[in-house]
């Protein structure tokens, strides 16, 4: 058996799992650890816990529970087993500390375990669940999306891992691509971690083991989604024009279409000039309106959405 008491036991046993030295009928019991501890430092947070943050530690059970149910391989949890994973929250005078022993949820988990897959998927829980781990996986994840001053703040966080959970983190991030349990576990962790900085003030800050992490206006300005860049494209295929609206736009008429191969309707921009004075003429009366047309047309894509679509060229469909 072996006893995992701290983060340096922790970090032995998943060197063992990735070199492949670990063997999977050993019997793991934790004592003392995880424990989940993090801190609140602002004016609000003076040995009580505001509402906005209640919302948080809901999350985080949610997420315990959701991991449980995950690595036991079943749908839903019994009651039974929710009781013994309650985490139980204490607050401390002056700033507002939340912390909980998780020994005894993860030795829960433990014992419902069978196998690597879900030995992995226990660790990325530890690393992510109330800790920091989710936190800088965001950040990694969202390092290259971030604007650029977030970018730098991002890369900045980053830089202060020691090395060692640098490695961790790596680890971590092989064990997600490699555990579909795993990678649940740690969107979950991602969702909770979002939650917690996204109910924080801008003045308030992060403290772990002692260290103040990010306030919550930097927390915002990182995690915040950043704007997708709209891409030029252009399709082609054959579509019926379902309404003609001629007075919608200056120097140019709008159709609403519908493909005949998928059924997508889109809202078509038809500029003056694009189209013969006949072939506008049948558009504007709706001769058109019954016969399928080949249509090129040039869209911007936002993500997945065409958010305009610009007619370039159209004609009679071959039947």
């Amino acid at each position: 058996m072996i006893t995992i008491r701290s983060e340096k036991d922790l970090h032995e046993l998943i060197s063992q799992v990735a070199d492949r030295r670990w063997d999977y009928s050993r019997e793991i019991r934790f004592d003392g650890y995880p424990r989940f501890e993090i801190t609140l430092r602002g004016e609000r947070f003076n040995g009580g816990v505001p509402t906005r943050i209640m919302p948080v530690l809901l999350e985080l059970q949610r997420t315990i529970d959701r991991t449980a149910a995950e690595i036991m391989g079943v749908r839903r949890l019994d009651q039974e087993t929710k009781r013994r994973l309650e985490i139980v929250v204490q607050v401390e005078d002056g700033s507002t500390s939340f912390f909980s022993d998780l020994g005894p949820v993860f030795n829960t988990l433990v014992s419902n375990m069978s196998g690597a897959q879900s030995l992995a998927a226990i660790i990325v829980a530890i690393l992510t669940t109330g800790s920091l781990g989710a936190l800088y996986l965001v950040l990694k994840n969202r390092r290259d999306l971030a604007p650029h001053k977030a970018q730098q703040e991002t890369i900045s966080v980053l830089n202060n891992l020691s090395e060692r959970d640098a490695k961790m983190l790596e680890i971590v991030q092989q064990l997600i691509q490699q555990n579909p349990p795993a990678e649940k576990i740690a969107t979950g962790s991602e969702k909770y971690v979002k939650e917690l900085v996204g109910k924080m003030e801008p003045d308030d800050e992060l403290v772990v083991n002692g260290e103040t992490v990010l306030n919550g206006e930097t927390g915002k300005r990182l995690l915040r989604k950043p704007r997708s860049v709209p891409l030029e494209d252009r399709i082609d295929g054959t579509y019926l024009i379902l309404s003609v609206d001629s007075g919608a736009i200056k120097n140019g008429i709008r159709a609403k279409i519908r493909s005949i191969h998928d059924s997508q309707e889109l809202t078509l921009l038809i500029p003056e000039g694009t189209l013969s004075d006949k072939q506008l003429h049948e558009v504007q009366s709706g001769e058109w309106d019954k016969r399928p047309l080949q249509m090129q047309i040039n869209v911007t894509r936002v993500e997945d959405r065409i958010t305009r679509a610009t007619l370039v060229k159209a004609g009679l469909a071959n039947h």
